[in-house]
């Protein structure tokens, strides 16, 4: 693949920032909330002119944010690395079998750590599922 085949840094963050939210399950409005319950405002149509590539995020905090949320390194996110912990930012085999240790069995971590993000981002006491079910209701 030449240069001129290589995808732009804003392009492979439209990919990567999109797809970690569809793993997580989380809606683009439940993304702007829980970045708002964190004290950082972004817009939902923010969200969907990064996810649609059409735009980079105005503030560095944007992308930090959403690295955050989505359990991810900024790093990842902007296509330096191929890893999603970033570079060098792995889990120490006792941590890693800390984790696992409280994880019911045949469920694997990355599953484990996107049921604890989303049990940590609830709105007014709803869980996740309940706000999606009200949302495919509307």
């Amino acid at each position: 693949m030449n240069d001129a085949e290589q995808p732009t840094t804003q392009a492979i963050l439209a990919e990567r920032a999109r797809a970690e939210r569809e793993l997580l399950g989380l809606s683009r409005d439940k993304v702007r909330l829980a970045c708002k319950e964190l004290g950082h405002e972004i817009t939902e149509y923010g969200i969907i002119l990064v996810e649609h590539g059409v735009a980079a995020p105005a503030r560095a905090v944007d992308v930090a944010m959403l690295a955050k949320l989505y359990g991810v390194s900024t790093d990842y996110l902007l296509g330096l690395c191929e890893d999603p912990l970033g570079p060098g930012l792995h889990l120490a085999e006792g941590q890693k079998s800390e984790i696992e240790g409280m994880m019911r069995p045949g469920i694997g971590l990355n599953d484990f750590l996107a049921h604890v993000l989303r049990t940590v981002l609830m709105v007014d006491g709803e869980r996740d599922q309940d706000i999606l079910e009200k949302e495919q209701e509307r």
